[in-house]
């Protein structure tokens, strides 16, 4: 049930990523057109409308080698979800953290778009691996606290990883 519930949310995040892309592509578009324009409207060697367009769609190109990069990782992590062991804290893996009076509950995925899956009750928290709340327990494993003891969480340690 839990694979399922991964591979719906991961499908989310993965169209999520897919309609960004097209909006970026589209501004692209848009962003150029806006420069081309500027070509011929002011023969000034200093034409700071055209800079500032031709900024912005070399911008969105970056943004979208971004987004091509998520989107890929995403079907990755989509193929792969049900053969990943959840051994230790690493990307398509639920896991919760507590102090033993409060617990919080993550899951990491490429793409890091926030939002929030529940299962059995538990809301957990999307995040990427680059997230800095998460980042110190990567690789760790059950019972193991943060490496950065300045961490919000450093008091927190792993009751489960699924």
């Amino acid at each position: 049930m839990l694979v399922n519930t991964k591979e719906r949310l991961i499908k989310k995040h993965y169209e999520e990523l897919t309609n960004m892309l097209l909006v970026a592509e589209k501004s692209i578009i848009e962003a150029q057109k806006e420069a081309n324009y500027h070509i011929g409207a002011m023969q000034s060697r200093y034409d700071t409308f055209k800079e500032e367009a031709q900024y912005l769609v070399d911008a969105q190109k970056i943004r979208c080698n971004e987004l091509k990069s998520l989107i890929y990782k995403t079907s990755d992590l989509l193929k792969n979800i049900s053969s990943i062991k959840p051994d230790n804290i690493k990307e398509g893996v639920c896991f919760t953290l507590t102090d033993g009076t409060d617990q919080k509950h993550f899951f990491i995925i490429p793409s890091g778009l926030g939002g929030v899956m529940s299962v059995n009750d538990r809301k957990y928290l999307c995040v990427s691996e680059n997230a800095p709340v998460i980042k110190p327990f990567l690789g760790k494993k059950l019972n193991e606290y943060a490496d950065d003891y300045e961490h919000p969480l450093e008091n927190f340690y792993i009751l489960e990883i699924l």
